[in-house]
């Protein structure tokens, strides 16, 4: 993220590269202690992939002796150039994450008050209105697996609290439905483009 802002530029020429090493690395057993550690595998020239120089580039100056050298010179360091708008771009995703993590911590909370819902019924529907009016994920349902405190609450005695949690688990269910959906369409494009 930090080379993404402080030189975009460069980070869009070389990012491929980057992630080629990054996906390319094996976990390998040393052989001195056993322990292990990542390596990155050699290139075809031999050398590790992370000493890669490139001669085209030098000080984000293409070695060519164009014309318009000069001009790219002057939209790399335009490209480059910190400016205020991409510190906002990282504090929004910032509180993005930070929002997340609470949204996510609240999910827990009331997961845990509703796996002991030995509280009054008024506490449990305010709890499980609240749940109502968060936005969550597949990914939220899964990672706080809040379904399976909702369910247990499915035969409780207060008529509220049962269509309250009929509600959510029908939420649930059409949240699950729609990502199995896009899941299926997503394979049978895939299909579709490697049978052309």
């Amino acid at each position: 993220m930090v080379a993404a802002s402080d030189c975009p530029f460069d980070f869009k020429s070389k990012r491929d590269r980057i992630a080629e090493v990054l996906f390319a690395c094996k976990i390998t057993k040393c052989f001195g202690c056993d322990r292990l550690e990542l390596s990155v595998p050699p290139n075809d020239d031999g050398d590790n992939g992370l000493e890669k120089s490139e001669d085209k580039y030098k000080s984000g100056v293409e070695a060519d002796d164009d014309d318009d050298g000069n001009h790219r010179q002057v939209m790399e360091m335009n490209a480059n150039h910190v400016c205020g708008d991409g510190y906002g771009d990282v504090e929004a995703l910032n509180d993005e994450i930070e929002e997340e993590s609470q949204f996510y911590g609240e999910v827990l909370r009331i997961k845990e008050f509703l796996d002991n819902h030995e509280d009054s019924d008024a506490l449990l529907i305010d709890s499980l209105t609240r749940l109502q009016l968060m936005p969550l994920s597949v990914e939220t349902l899964k990672a706080t697996e809040i379904g399976k405190s909702v369910n247990a609450l499915r035969k409780h005695g207060a008529k509220e609290i049962r269509n309250l949690v009929r509600t959510l688990i029908e939420f649930f269910s059409s949240q699950i439905e729609d990502l199995n959906n896009f899941r299926q369409f997503f394979l049978q494009a895939q299909k579709f483009e490697q049978s052309l």
